[in-house]
């Protein structure tokens, strides 16, 4: 049985939820799932509501592995030779028992996919995002203060990052009657 977007969306209801927009209109809803690892990692659940537009490629503060759940992605990233290179990244064929167990701390074998890295070195941006595409991503908790957008010339821009505990003050949807934070 595949994770489908209905199933995801009662998933989620009550999680504590927060969206990014991005110049003025949504962009991704964060949702945190739950702790692994004695508190080591951090499971999040990402809803992708657009691309990351016309938006530089940009870092992450944090080291970890994501698996898309559901719909998939266009990335433009920087390979090993500084090039840029597209991916198209699709729907793994984990189960909604599979993701259930990873949640609760039961199931800490990832090798279910090919789950992309992500971190510090790596630079990407969505291009282009397909209708309900959801990620799950595994995350250390320990992190860097800042993301850091690169434009075309190479110059770097910094933004502040959420604290390791954003979540805490972030109400679940179902608490917000379907409004964002």
């Amino acid at each position: 049985m595949n994770i489908t977007p209905e199933y995801l969306m009662e998933l989620t209801a009550t999680m504590p939820m927060k969206q990014i927009d991005v110049l003025g209109k949504p962009y991704l809803q964060r949702y945190f799932a739950g702790s692994l690892f004695g508190g080591e990692a951090d499971v999040w659940i990402h809803r992708f509501l657009s691309c990351d537009g016309d938006r530089h490629l940009h870092n992450h503060p944090w080291q970890g592995i994501s698996f898309v759940l559901h719909g998939g992605y266009l990335e433009r990233y920087q390979n090993d030779r500084t090039e840029l290179a597209d991916r198209m990244r699709r729907a793994c064929n984990m189960s909604p028992v599979q993701l259930d167990q990873i949640i609760a701390g039961e199931q800490t074998d990832l090798s279910i996919d090919l789950g992309e890295f992500i971190g510090i070195e790596h630079w990407h941006r969505i291009v282009r995002v397909q209708p309900e595409t959801w990620t799950l991503m595994i995350v250390d908790h320990a992190r860097e203060s800042k993301w850091w957008f690169r434009d075309d010339a190479g110059a770097l821009e910094e933004m502040t990052a959420s604290p390791a505990d954003w979540w805490k003050a972030c109400r679940s949807r179902d608490q917000s009657d379907g409004a964002v934070q």
